[in-house]
């Protein structure tokens, strides 16, 4: 499986005849295949190997008229990952199972970044990790109560550790439509998206991944918990969930942290919430709405810097689906509504002389304390499928995203260009937003 995507935004602004552009690539490929033996009713036994290779390509051009100033600069990611994987799964008796297996796991990150007019692309990670992972799963299931103990253990090999993650999963029927369930757990990831909080020395502006495997690195661990009740019958679906989630080692990049080195301070994430998820169908017509609401708060323990608000912190989410069915024919309507996104508000402009250079910055006393306007979103889709033979069958699908052409604010960057007025800079804004309306048609063919 391939796939391929180029998006691309331009904003222009007539005040300052600038205008900005960003194109980003991605391109992704998987290949996965399996193998599954079943000796008896009690033993099976499955191999699995998997390959993905995935690019991210990002160019930013900030073009003004009159003076030839340009500005600019592409990064590039890329992410190699192979695996194979053994299991074997053995039924003790028809309540008790057991399964115990390992797994190998190579991943490669690259990471280069170059400025415009610049001859020479600068590296700044090109890192390999190999991981060893035993497991071992027992699953209880009865009339009324089902569970799942396990124990994950990673060796990674570069710093010559063993990383432990115990899981336990509980669900308890309370009455014949209704159930209690909880879970708690440790999660380990050796690949993380770098956060980055301001104007940094890079100017990097889209998601950049690093892999942690270097002996000074804090690997990306985190201890979820959740506690819920789910309730259906024949045609309602009610499932609640408060969770909480601590994620540690997330990788930071930000001029106001750490000025000359990149990816090597790490920050903690806390996540509380509620997720409500209901459903209704009738004989052709189903309604799914969920609302999630959070709070998201980050913290970087080396730093002079307090508990601010995540990047990607949305208080309020709400999706309203609504499906109707007519013989070969559908009709899909989305309701989308979030809370704005958060972004660092500019303070005044730093002139700064080492003696060799003058150079600006741009003052921030909090990081993310403004807030973007709240996003709204509708939009809607026909569907088609049918049996073109036996061996056939067809499906389109046409689509009209964000059909009131809302401009729903995703991003808000503050930058210095050159003050055409005076010496020195001036602080631009930017601001991004999500797609306008947009149709979109698919044809899929299957056999």
């Amino acid at each position: 499986l391939r796939n391929y995507n180029q998006m691309n935004y331009t904003s222009d602004f007539v005040e300052d005849d600038i205008n900005t552009q960003d194109i980003v690539n991605y391109t992704n490929t998987l290949v996965n295949s399996s193998i599954q033996q079943t000796w008896s009713r009690h033993h099976q036994t499955s191999l699995q190997f998997s390959y993905s290779d995935f690019d991210n390509r990002y160019d930013f051009t900030l073009n003004r008229e009159g003076d030839d100033f340009t500005q600019g600069n592409t990064t590039f990611n890329r992410i190699r990952d192979w695996k194979a994987q053994w299991s074997h799964a053995f039924e003790i008796n028809s309540n008790n199972h057991f399964m115990l297996g390992g797994e190998y796991n190579q991943k490669r990150v690259e990471f280069s970044y170059i400025e415009e007019d610049d001859t020479e692309e600068e590296v700044l990670e090109d890192t390999e990790g190999n991981f060893f992972s035993p497991f071992v799963q027992y699953t209880f299931s009865s009339e009324r109560l089902s569970s799942i103990i396990s124990w994950r253990s990673t060796y990674v090999r570069e710093v010559e550790q063993y990383l432990h993650a115990p899981r336990f999963s509980l669900s308890y029927r309370l009455h014949k439509n209704l159930s209690l369930k909880g879970s708690m757990g440790r999660y380990n990831q050796f690949i993380g998206q770098v956060q980055s909080f301001y104007d940094n020395d890079l100017n990097i502006n889209n998601n950049i991944w690093v892999l942690n495997v270097e002996e000074n690195d804090e690997f990306l661990t985190s201890t979820k918990r959740s506690l819920g009740l789910f309730f259906q019958s024949s045609d309602w679906q009610v499932d609640i969930d408060l969770y909480q989630n601590e994620t540690r080692g997330i990788t930071t990049l930000t001029s106001s942290i750490n000025r000359e080195t990149f990816g090597d301070i790490f920050g903690t994430s806390m996540t509380k919430g509620l997720d409500l998820s209901i459903s209704k169908n009738w004989d052709s017509w189903s309604i799914w709405a969920n609302y999630t609401l959070s709070d998201q708060k980050l913290s970087i323990p080396d730093s002079e810097l307090v508990e601010f608000d995540a990047n990607a912190f949305q208080r309020h989410h709400l999706d309203i689906i609504s499906t109707i069915k007519m013989g070969k024919w559908s009709f899909t309507s989305i309701a989308h509504f979030s809370s704005g996104l958060p972004y660092t508000i500019p303070g005044n402009i730093i002139e700064i002389d080492d003696g060799e250079e003058l150079y600006y910055e741009i003052a921030i006393d909090n990081i993310n304390t403004g807030r973007l306007p709240n996003i709204y979103r509708f939009d809607s889709g026909l569907g088609y499928r049918s049996d073109l033979s036996k061996q056939f069958e067809i499906e389109a699908n046409f689509y009209l995203r964000n059909i009131f052409n809302r401009n729903n604010l995703f991003s808000r960057e503050s930058i210095l260009v050159e003050d055409d007025e005076a010496e020195g800079r001036e602080i631009l804004s930017i601001d991004k937003a999500l797609l306008p309306l947009t149709p979109t048609f698919r044809l899929q063919i299957n056999f």
